[in-house]
């Protein structure tokens, strides 16, 4: 049995048992869960880390907040993974094009939020705007990513994110954050950003899809990445904590378990983004007499 205090016992209950029908009875203080969301307090508008993609398609994680710089109205949203996000996505590698330079009639794809393994009870809460998987650009930068615009625009105050630099990172000494879908928060720490990574096709068709020049990073204690963190933002830290958008984890080494990150700089420049978090409203407070131990 788990439980938060083993020796906490509620007023009128009887502590827990020995044993059961001759059972011992293993009592252990921890919390059990599946890959699960993160601070949910408005389904329409998924935070860092919570479970979300396509039904048909599976899990992946929703990684940092963006808006549209492009339009006159801003247009709101987060990033995750490509292949979570765009059924599409194998078209995106082989014409190496973004979605919205392609034929966009059956694209489109709507996202669902809270997506739980064996969950039905979810919400359609936006679809994808842009996206792009293979290597972008004149320096054939790895990118597996999708903008996905909330049905339902974020209200509030936006703070925008200063992206990382990439000339003052300290490979083998800047340590990284992310929180996914399945692990949660996990540190590790940015030992390069030349991980060129292959991810086997099916096998009837063969081949690999490559991702050249991604950031790497390396587990600390436990596993930084697994299956159902794909899309999760990463954060450099500074002195102890997240500050500056890294890029987005999207697969791992399954022999060093290292794990692939693309560049969130090359990402916004090529959907129009800015990066940013949503302000929480400041409380009202409330002023009382002055007070006096007696």
């Amino acid at each position: 049995m788990y439980s938060l205090d083993k020796d906490l016992i509620p007023y009128g209950e009887d502590p827990l048992p020995k044993s059961l029908d001759g059972w011992h009875c293993d009592v252990r203080e921890d919390i059990v869960m599946f890959g699960m969301c993160f601070d949910c307090r408005q389904i329409p508008y998924p935070n860092p880390g919570c479970c979300i993609g396509l039904p048909s398609n599976g899990i992946g994680s929703a990684g940092f907040l963006a808006k549209s710089t492009a339009s006159k109205s801003p247009v709101t949203g987060f990033l995750t993974a490509a292949h979570v996000a765009a059924r599409n996505w194998t078209d995106l590698y082989d014409y190496n094009e973004l979605l919205s330079n392609l034929d966009t009639s059956g694209c489109g794809d709507e996202i669902a939020h809270p997506l739980l393994p064996g969950c039905t009870d979810y919400k359609i809460i936006g679809k994808v705007k842009e996206s792009f998987c293979g290597n972008w650009g004149e320096e054939c930068i790895g990118m597996d990513a999708a903008f996905v615009q909330n049905f339902e625009p974020r209200n509030g105050e936006y703070s925008e994110l200063q992206i990382a630099d990439e000339n003052i990172l300290q490979f083998n000494v800047s340590k990284v954050i992310k929180r996914g879908g399945s692990t949660g928060e996990t540190e590790g720490l940015l030992t390069g950003n030349t991980l060129s990574v292959c991810v086997d096709k099916d096998l009837s068709s063969g081949g690999f899809y490559h991702f050249d020049r991604c950031f790497s990073i390396e587990s600390i204690g436990r596993p930084f990445f697994e299956k159902g963190d794909s899309g999760s933002g990463v954060f450099v830290m500074e002195n102890g904590k997240p500050t500056k958008p890294l890029g987005i984890a999207f697969a791992k080494l399954m022999i060093n378990h290292n794990t692939a990150v693309c560049r969130i700089d090359k990402i916004a420049e090529a959907f129009g983004l800015s990066i940013y978090q949503n302000e929480e409203p400041k409380e009202a407070v409330q002023h009382e007499e002055p007070m006096e131990l007696c």
